[in-house]
């Protein structure tokens, strides 16, 4: 899941999510204890937006 995190902070014009359910509050890099919750999802989506 870490490489989904690079490649969503690397777009730089679309990010294309194929998939059919998808839970916005997942997390991607490890280790789970960012308390901000910075790498989540939502957050990651939220920053290239």
């Amino acid at each position: 899941m870490e490489a989904v995190a690079k490649a969503i902070l690397a777009a730089r014009e679309e990010i294309l999510i194929a998939c059919w359910l998808i839970s916005p509050e997942v997390k991607l890099v490890r280790p789970y204890d960012d308390d901000d919750g910075s790498m989540r999802l939502v957050s990651l989506l939220n920053k290239r937006a």
